[in-house]
């Protein structure tokens, strides 16, 4: 089942309350089921990025992880962004808002974890859709991982905002290359997370990405919204990356996450 709409139903945006300046522009809107943190189409970032934040999230929920509930929802009046233009009508992306959250891992926070598992997950994960836009290559975007609080001084884990994935260019034919599917570099492993990633967080998630099928893959891209400009070869190639990239993942990248970490215990 998809995560998309399921567990949060927006149906129409009562007003804007808010701009915000970022790559994608969005702004936070009132809903008739709550606040929410809406993307749309005509920002500047290409309509390509709401592919990939629809796309994420459900391989985010799907993988275990719990992300912040998310939807599409129509968008039928005019919305200016912050810098220039409006965002057009249709089909827009929109996370819910989460109170109160904290940003960026701390060592204060990741001792009061609750999920201490999906740690190991989120590293996965981001390798699995190579998020350039979390950790990569030494650099730190921290405003991209949340914790939601659940009681004093107990935290959630909660990643969003995945407009920066799959590949460095457009989501078009090429996506599916052996070079992209192939890649072996380790994404998501913030320095912070060292102390409390486990080979049994790890290996649960790899276990996890395993069972991941084609099926799966085609009922997740097959929901992005046509609207969105995704032709059907570019779905075709999507769906082929994401398969295939999910078995490299699982069955490649284990030891070198494990030895990222110090976790690594058997012959070198």
């Amino acid at each position: 089942m998809l995560s998309c709409g399921s567990f949060w139903k927006p149906t129409k945006i009562n007003r804007v309350i808010e701009q915000l300046d970022s790559s994608t522009q969005p702004v936070i809107v009132e809903t008739d089921a709550g606040i929410g943190y809406l993307k749309g189409m005509g920002n500047p970032q290409g309509d390509g990025c709401l592919c990939t934040e629809l796309v994420a999230a459900e391989l985010a929920s799907w993988l275990g992880l719990e992300v912040p509930s998310f939807a599409v929802i129509a968008l039928n009046f005019e919305v200016e962004m912050k810098r220039a233009g409006s965002l057009q009508l249709g089909p827009a992306f929109i996370s819910r808002q989460i109170e109160n959250p904290i940003i960026g891992p701390t060592d204060a926070v990741l001792k009061r974890l609750m999920n201490r598992q999906d740690l190991g997950k989120i590293i996965i994960f981001d390798t699995w859709i190579r998020n350039f836009d979390r950790w990569f290559n030494e650099v730190e975007n921290p405003d991209n991982v949340m914790f939601r609080p659940v009681s004093r001084n107990r935290y959630v884990l909660m990643p969003f905002d995945h407009s920066d994935c799959f590949s460095e260019m457009a989501l078009d034919g090429s996506i599916d290359s052996e070079l992209v599917i192939r890649d072996q570099r380790i994404y998501g492993f913030f320095p912070a997370f060292r102390p409390y990633v486990t080979q049994e967080s790890v290996g649960s998630g790899l276990e996890r990405l395993r069972t991941f099928n084609q099926v799966t893959a085609k009922l997740i891209v097959d929901s992005v919204p046509q609207a969105w400009g995704l032709t059907t070869s570019e779905r075709k190639a999507w769906v082929n990356m994401i398969y295939k990239r999910a078995k490299y993942v699982a069955e490649h990248s284990g030891r070198t996450i494990l030895e990222q970490g110090d976790l690594f215990e058997g012959p070198h």
